[in-house]
């Protein structure tokens, strides 16, 4: 990455920012991580730019205009106080220099990835 291009980093926002048990709609936003905010502004101080990257984006998914589902979780965010620079609202993933997601598995091998999918899967949805 360029030395000019700015810092950034993608992170989740349901059971990373904010809590999450299940899905229970566009207008329903947990209660804020503990430390995230304080991490957030960490980042952000440090040059970050936090890039707020979640499939509640999808108009597909969620059956609503792009602007509304944007609008939605700017509203959301700003109630719970949580700071950011952006929200990704394109198809894909943001640009990053790191990514911050619960469901992310690391990447050193492929047996190493295979191991952790099926303990993943096995801790929530039984054995894959």
């Amino acid at each position: 990455m360029p030395s000019d291009h700015p810092r950034s980093i993608a992170v989740d926002l349901d059971g990373v920012i904010l809590t999450y048990d299940h899905w229970r709609g566009v207008h329903h936003f947990g209660d804020p991580m503990p430390g995230v905010v304080d991490a957030l502004n960490a980042l952000m101080a440090k040059g970050y730019n936090v890039i707020i990257n979640t499939v509640r984006t999808n108009t597909e998914a969620n059956r609503l205009p792009l602007g509304e589902l944007v609008s939605i979780l700017e509203n959301g965010l700003k109630d719970k106080g949580i700071p950011y620079t952006s929200i990704w609202s394109k198809p894909g993933k943001p640009l990053a220099s790191y990514y911050i997601d619960d469901k992310a598995i690391k990447f050193s091998s492929w047996d190493k990835a295979l191991q952790d999918v099926a303990e993943k899967d096995a801790a929530s949805h039984g054995n894959l």
